[in-house]
């Protein structure tokens, strides 16, 4: 018999979602029994969501059709967070903002309507909402809180700061209003006084390790790595650490350039907050460091899996791959950086793959392409270009080289000498490598013995240059 019901039951269910007219009568019923606990002043937030995943629009049309009703304000306002906490924000907006209206005077309303505009990110609609919660009651700290959150969000931190101020003011045992203000002027780089303000809410919630790792934070960028450390340490072997306690054991650590201690605490946070794209392009970048290119790769993924629009996460998955010898893969990973950031050096990482799988003429043509850009200005931000168009004529001087077009390789080589003065850089030692290539080709070994020497004297690829000078000893010169 039981399994009987259990097959009627199911039967049922697929009959109400395949016939409307059952479905409708399957909602109603649930809709009347909402209808009785908002009557007897409970809530009716399980009830409604039945009715809207079994007809998504009647629980709408229902309540807003209850207009004269007594409790029409009220049933609104039910319907309206049943449909928001099934993400359906467009109705739960009409119907918070019909229970608003309604009843002008009960900022329960505003407030709820102002929270679901921060939900949606319409920051400046939320405002108003709590502005109007404040026209009723000036001394909430619920409204001031949410005022300030949106005023922060449409980028006015003097405003924020005072509404947040405002919103301690009137509940200084808040936890969630001393945490976020802390965090603002965290931002505006008042660490003194973000660090009361962290330490006074954890000692009003002790038992939260991520209120605790704060206090950490702002040790490690004020220096203090050795209190961060400490810090970091003992929330991690706390019950159930926040996945912010062991990432910040792990940055504090390759702070202290442990970076094979820091490998486990960030990979530790990325498996306790899987959704957190800093966290693995962080283990990423340790990976990278520790030349692990395979790991690196995996958790850049993970990363861009998340948020796919971060370009710098791009160029350094093509950095892991090219190290691999992926070159396929290296090139439409900086490809895809290029495109979301055309300003940035991808344009020349690409170009360098291209140079090592001997693919000169496509570097040239990435050359030409992005040097069309510009150079950016930084005193005319109307006007984009490359950041470092230096980095661009020096590989575009590579492909040249492999064409053996050397007297354009050095033309280039002048260009990038050119940005690189332009630019305050002074001397691009990495540069005379190329320029001395350039001359071997050409036969000025003498020219080239001196660009070799000048490489030298810079802070990197002395090595290359020197044993580039060490070779010109077996060239014959005529």
């Amino acid at each position: 018999m039981a399994a009987c019901r259990v097959v009627g039951f199911a039967g049922l269910i697929l009959m109400a979602a395949a016939t409307p007219d059952a479905a409708e009568e399957s909602a109603t019923t649930w809709l009347e029994q909402g209808y009785q606990r908002v009557a007897a002043g409970q809530s009716a937030l399980a009830a409604f969501q039945q009715a809207i995943q079994m007809n998504a629009a009647l629980p709408k049309e229902w309540a807003l059709s209850k207009r004269t009703d007594i409790l029409f304000a009220s049933l609104c306002s039910e319907v309206g967070l049943a449909y928001q906490v099934l993400d359906k924000t467009k109705e739960a907006r009409e119907l918070l903002q019909a229970a608003a209206e309604a009843k002008p005077s009960d900022i329960t309303y505003q407030l709820q309507l102002g929270e679901l505009h921060w939900q949606m990110k319409n920051y400046e609609m939320g405002r108003q909402a709590f502005e109007a919660a404040l026209a009723v009651n000036e001394t909430s700290p619920t409204a001031w809180h949410g005022k300030a959150r949106c005023i922060q969000n449409s980028g006015e931190p003097e405003d924020a700061l005072k509404a947040y101020e405002r919103a301690v003011e009137l509940s200084p045992k808040n936890v969630t209003y001393v945490r976020d203000l802390g965090r603002l002027v965290y931002h505006r780089g008042d660490l003194r006084r973000a660090l009361k303000l962290f330490q006074d809410a954890a000692r009003l919630q002790p038992s939260d390790t991520a209120l605790q790792c704060e206090i950490g934070w702002i040790h490690l960028h004020s220096g203090k790595i050795g209190d961060a450390l400490a810090i970091f340490l003992k929330q991690t072997k706390e019950a159930r650490p926040d996945a912010s306690c062991w990432f910040g054991l792990g940055t504090a650590l390759v702070r202290l350039e442990r970076l094979g201690e820091a490998v486990e605490p960030l990979r530790k946070a990325c498996e306790l907050d899987p959704k957190a794209p800093g966290y693995w392009r962080d283990l990423g970048n340790v990976l990278f460091l520790l030349e692990r290119y395979p790991d690196a790769a995996e958790a850049y993924r993970a990363s861009l899996a998340i948020e796919g629009d971060q370009a710098v996460v791009w160029d350094s998955l093509g950095n892991c791959l090219a190290g691999v010898f992926r070159w396929e893969e290296a090139l439409a990973a900086y490809a895809t950086a290029s495109s979301l950031d055309p300003m940035g050096d991808s344009w020349g990482n690409q170009m360098h793959a291209l140079n090592e799988v001997k693919r000169y003429g496509e570097a040239v043509q990435v050359g030409k392409k992005a040097i069309a850009l510009g150079t950016f200005d930084a005193k005319d931000l109307s006007k984009r270009g490359l950041t470092n168009p230096r980095f661009v004529y020096r590989i575009l001087a590579e492909a040249y080289i492999g064409l053996k077009q050397y007297d354009q390789a050095l033309a280039a080589c002048d260009l990038a000498e050119k940005a690189s003065r332009q630019a305050d850089l002074g001397l691009y030692h990495r540069c005379y490598i190329e320029r001395g290539d350039a001359h071997v080709g050409l036969g000025q070994i003498d020219k080239a013995r001196e660009a070799y020497k000048k490489a030298m004297r810079g802070d990197t690829d002395a090595a290359v240059a020197r044993r580039r000078l060490e070779g010109l000893s077996k060239i014959k010169t005529p």
